[in-house]
């Protein structure tokens, strides 16, 4: 299901919950700041209580700001999850960006989905402004959340270091991190009753997407609401007014392609392509295997909303699957794209993106 039917379903069970609650429709509800004076309200179901803060200190906001903020909190109630997050992607350099109108210009589909993203107040942003910036959601407002910046010491190892934010109102957070190096500058620890706390390090894994964290019983405690199908169709229009272009079928038949994928345990996943006039013929290692893995299939391109996908028909192995494709100009770099105008690319297993290098043809 979609990002905005979700929306619209939760917005709908927001609303019949808030219309039994007597007084509610009285008052307008806020986005809360950590200094904020709040009297908190709360709506109750059979799976758990989402807390809502009415602030009469400030002035109201936007209905559909709050609601929206609800109505991802809504997805975590029953669940093992204890917090939200999204990577909203990664600066262009080290000069400093306002966090605001940076999401406003790289995220405007995510924005328009969740308009809480847009109110967070700059009491609520931290880092230093540039590098990857993730938002945090706690799932329930009666929740510490604390952000503590990691120092890498001399054997190449990291301990905790100055503590940049703390806050026991749950209110969702802005955070710029990893500036620099090959590992997490900081650390969130996310405190939900005396029992259970987590912590974790705001960093992608191999595949490009948000690591979790597992409980004991081995269920998530993270939910990903990261707009991965914006963030590939923004990077593959990226490309193709950078010069990269859409290939036709006669610029890849004949042709042979590889691409070397290094993993953080020091695997090398190979994979490779060769392109004959009906036929693809596919040879991978995952880097665990002594032997490839080979696979022979059918393929075409064909367009999609101005999208020029790759079809490959896998049989049993994994059905008919399409990636958006794009080919440098001198013909020399291949770049394929997990799906972002269908639900392929929320396929957890498979790299976001990957550069093939030409071998032959």
């Amino acid at each position: 299901m979609g990002m905005k039917i979700k929306n619209l379903l939760l917005l709908m069970c927001f609303i019949i919950c808030i219309s039994s609650i007597t007084g509610c429709t009285q008052n307008k509800t806020n986005v809360q700041s950590s200094t904020d004076t709040t009297k908190a309200e709360s709506i109750k179901d059979s799976d758990g209580e989402i807390s809502i803060s009415t602030d009469t200190s400030t002035e109201p906001v936007d209905d559909n700001i709050y609601a929206s903020l609800v109505s991802l909190r809504q997805g975590m109630v029953g669940t093992s999850e204890v917090f939200a997050v999204a990577y909203l992607g990664c600066t262009e350099d080290m000069d400093e960006v306002d966090a605001t109108e940076w999401i406003k210009e790289n995220r405007p589909l995510l924005c328009s989905d969740l308009p809480f993203l847009t109110a967070i107040p700059k009491d609520d942003i931290i880092g230093d402004g540039f590098g990857e910036l993730y938002c945090i959601v706690p799932a329930y407002e009666d929740t510490t959340l604390s952000i503590n910046r990691l120092s890498i010491n001399e054997d190449g190892s990291s301990s905790v270091g100055d503590v940049l934010y703390r806050s026991e109102t749950g209110n969702p957070i802005l955070l710029f991190c990893n500036t620099g190096g090959f590992s997490p500058d900081m650390q969130v620890v996310v405190t939900q009753g005396e029992n259970k706390s987590i912590t974790w390090y705001p960093t992608l894994d191999d595949n490009l997407r948000i690591i979790k964290t597992l409980s004991e019983e081995g269920e998530s405690q993270v939910m990903d609401f990261t707009p991965y199908s914006e963030q590939l169709s923004t990077e593959y229009s990226q490309d193709k007014s950078d010069g990269w272009i859409s290939p036709e079928n006669n610029d890849l038949i004949g042709t042979a392609w590889d691409c070397d994928h290094y993993t953080s345990d020091g695997r090398v996943c190979k994979y490779s392509l060769s392109f004959e006039k009906d036929e693809l013929f596919i040879q991978w290692n995952d880097g665990i295997d002594e032997e490839d893995h080979l696979f022979t299939a059918t393929w075409n391109l064909i367009t999609n909303s101005d999208v020029i996908l790759l079809e490959i028909d896998l049989g049993q192995l994994d059905g008919i699957r399409q990636y958006p494709i794009l080919l440098t100009q001198r013909g020399h770099l291949l770049e394929i794209f997990e799906d972002f105008t269908n639900d392929d690319v929320y396929r957890s297993y498979e790299t976001l993106n990957c550069i093939f290098e030409r071998t032959y043809g």
